[in-house]
């Protein structure tokens, strides 16, 4: 305790004597590492916070360098991602590279472990995997009630489950078979119910922390210009958009430091819809969304993704979807005459 008030000291000596940013980013740092493997600390010295004490000395470089500190020490708290591939496995490594502690879940074993492992090999914060199929609503409550048990300093929530199906319609004379309505609702389970449920469980959990929190939802480029032959997963991703855009604002005026963000990917080379060896290179993809993360962006396009989510007029969404679904239909059309 001696050691973490001498600290704690020396930041206010640092800021109030307009010291060099690298000798009060290393008192940051010794602080963070010494007094707390898992949490964060917070600190006050005379009624005053590092910040609003460089905010009131008029310290703008110390201030910059007080937030940036504050946002990669809320990341390299604990950090709660739903898969073991893909984005999400992307995203995970570089919360790892951050020093954040990692949870992954997720419905195989196997694959857990093996990402588990891989993220491992980093060597830096243990990451923990633990089984779980978030299309079950009692298996979400249990998830949840094994965080706030075993891992109460949780405090970013990343969904990024989801899958997708075709939907085409029905052939003539056999609407029953095309359908498969237990498969499409798999679809709106996963995509859509199970990260809106997650969200309302540690809204409740994030209320009694006193740190900053975060909720990450994953949507798509699809929310905002449908592809034609997958309809519900692209409905889907637009209740979400939806959803995360009001979530946002209930947060912003109920709970305080609560930032949900909204990531938007275009095609990435994923195994989504059973494997894509087109689109962005996974790794450049998830290095740019962990950059824009850390900005506070609060939607994260990505090229093609960012120009869709920001079309302003009905007359370019609705031609991206015609060029979008035509390219798609020649391309099915081409590959069937080969």
């Amino acid at each position: 305790m001696a050691e973490k008030s001498r600290l704690i000291w020396q930041i206010f000596q640092a800021i109030e004597n307009n010291d060099d940013e690298h000798y009060l980013w290393n008192l940051l740092e010794q602080i963070t590492t010494t007094s707390f493997d898992q949490g964060i600390v917070y600190m006050t010295y005379a009624g005053e916070t590092p910040q609003s004490s460089a905010e009131k000395l008029n310290r703008s470089r110390l201030l910059q360098l007080l937030q940036l500190h504050e946002k990669l020490t809320h990341i390299r708290a604990q950090f709660q991602s739903y898969g073991s591939s893909g984005i999400d496995l992307g995203l995970a490594r570089y919360f790892v590279k951050a020093s954040a502690i990692v949870i992954i879940t997720g419905r195989r074993e196997q694959s857990l472990k093996e990402a588990t492992n891989e993220l491992n090999e980093l060597q830096k914060k243990k990451v923990i995997y633990r089984i779980n199929y978030v299309a079950n609503v009692n298996e979400r409550r249990a998830l949840y009630d094994w965080i706030i048990q075993e891992h109460p300093q949780t405090n970013i929530l990343n969904n990024n489950d989801g899958i997708q199906k075709g939907s085409p319609i029905p052939d003539q004379g056999k609407p029953a078979k095309n359908f498969i309505l237990e498969e499409q609702g798999k679809v709106i389970e996963i995509n859509l119910s199970a990260p809106i449920h997650l969200s309302y469980l540690f809204v409740s959990h994030f209320r009694q922390m006193n740190v900053s929190k975060a909720i990450v939802k994953v949507s798509s480029g699809l929310a905002f210009v449908t592809l034609a032959s997958t309809p519900i997963y692209s409905a889907t991703k637009a209740a979400l958009h939806s959803f995360t855009m009001s979530l946002r604002y209930q947060m912003m005026n109920n709970i305080k430091n609560v930032h949900v963000y909204e990531i938007v990917p275009p095609t990435v080379q994923t195994n989504l819809g059973g494997g894509q060896s087109f689109g962005e290179p996974l790794d450049e993809y998830c290095r740019a969304t962990f950059e824009s993360l850390l900005q506070d962006q609060q939607e994260i396009g990505y090229r093609i993704s960012e120009n869709m989510s920001k079309m302003t007029s009905r007359e370019e969404v609705n031609d991206l979807f015609v060029k979008l679904n035509g390219n798609l239909k020649k391309a099915i059309q081409d590959s069937t005459d080969s």
